[in-house]
């Protein structure tokens, strides 16, 4: 991670993960990186989660869609910038150094070596965009995928801004198998689509908490609980574990030499590598965002090293603003029309790539890949929509 208030990794991954995966998904048995090698790719994807839309019918029996305001931001030249600084990486920018450092008391260092480091020129292969399994060109009718002469990727967009941003198109008429932009002076007002908004977020949710189903794994804390209060009004719950009796490690019951190699590590780190250290090269261009300071927790005393948060709950903590910067109203509006009230379609189900670990966590967390084990799975298993570049 590289922000300006937090340098460093935040995040592991175990391989046991996907050999659990491939019990449930047989589709990926055989494909982890422990049983063929990778091909990178040097390529970007920009993918969003399933939203809700609303669609309905004209009197002509026409099919129009709705969908959330995306909202891209824009410089003085009319341009997005979506992806920059790719950066591909061998072993010898960090693996090797790294791994030696298991075997012995020579410090790895952060920083990535630029010898093990390339970084690939750009083209524009903008491949194609898809909404509800149907294609548009709603892109190219509004931008044009560009490749800067920076050898950045985005945007360069057909219309001036509105209040700094590129406005993707949140109306759609169906013409057969693929979705036409439209603007909103064209939507027939008989699909009441202009008026209706979507379901704006809930202004009281519900309290995140640990499933009681795996509650066993959390039980082994070191110290705890406390609290914190983020800027969006939420309240999280966390403990201080020792890294190798955290849940995500717990559940796949490593042998005592497995668990003592990670902590012994893990350890080595935490003494060595510092959150302001330099680790990833800095961007090229823009500015480097920051994390909310309260995610940034101070171990108690004794816990400094070999020891992380884990947060058990999220909750509501005050009330939230009545301005919320949203793609659509935080008010529910209410239909009193007699006209038809188009319909909401429901998002499919996500599959979980990350069963227990995918459990929140402070940015205090200071870990890395496990490389004490061998197996290292590749398949990622989503249940997005995927848009490519």
């Amino acid at each position: 991670m590289n922000t300006q208030n937090f340098k460093g990794p935040v995040a592991f991954s175990i391989p046991d993960l996907w050999a659990e995966l491939s019990k449930e998904y047989s589709a990926i048995e055989g494909l982890g990186l422990d049983n063929q090698p990778l091909m990178l790719g040097d390529s970007g994807t920009m993918e969003f989660g399933w939203t809700r839309a609303l669609k309905q019918q004209d009197n002509k029996g026409d099919t129009y869609y709705k969908v959330p305001q995306i909202q891209y931001p824009m410089n003085s030249d009319g341009q997005s910038t979506i992806m920059q600084d790719l950066t591909i990486y061998s072993k010898d920018a960090l693996f090797h150094k790294f791994s030696h450092w298991q075997q012995s008391d020579q410090v790895s260092p952060t920083q990535f070596d630029a010898n093990g480091m390339r970084k690939p020129m750009l083209s524009h292969t903008f491949n194609s965009l898809h909404i509800d399994d149907m294609y548009t060109s709603a892109f190219y009718d509004i931008a044009t995928p560009t490749i800067f002469d920076d050898n950045s990727f985005g945007l360069q967009w057909h219309a001036p801004p509105e209040n700094g941003m590129g406005l993707y198109p949140k109306y759609f008429k169906q013409q057969g198998n693929a979705l036409l932009a439209i603007k909103e002076n064209q939507v027939p007002s008989e699909t009441n689509l202009i008026n209706e908004e979507l379901p704006a977020p809930s202004r009281n949710p519900e309290a995140y908490e640990v499933d009681s189903a795996g509650q066993e794994l959390f039980t082994d804390y070191a110290s705890g609980p406390y609290t914190a209060t983020l800027n969006d009004c939420s309240k999280v719950t966390y403990y201080w574990y020792k890294f190798t009796d955290q849940p995500s490690i717990k559940k796949y019951n490593l042998t005592a030499d497995e668990k003592y190699k990670l902590q012994t590590m893990v350890e080595k780190m935490h003494t060595h590598w510092k959150s302001t250290d330099e680790y990833l090269a800095p961007p090229s261009k823009g500015n480097l965002v920051s994390f909310d300071d309260n995610l940034i927790v101070t171990p108690p005393e004794g816990l400094e090293v070999g020891y992380v948060p884990i947060v058990v709950k999220q909750e509501l903590a005050c009330d939230l603003p009545e301005q919320i910067d949203l793609p659509w109203p935080v008010e529910d509006k209410v239909d009193t029309s007699p006209i038809k009230k188009p319909i909401l379609t429901e998002p499919l189900p996500q599959k979980s790539n990350g069963g227990v670990m995918s459990i929140w966590f402070l940015a205090m967390l200071m870990v890395i890949r496990n490389l004490m084990l061998e197996k290292i799975g590749s398949t990622k298993v989503s249940g997005t929509k995927k848009k490519s570049f």
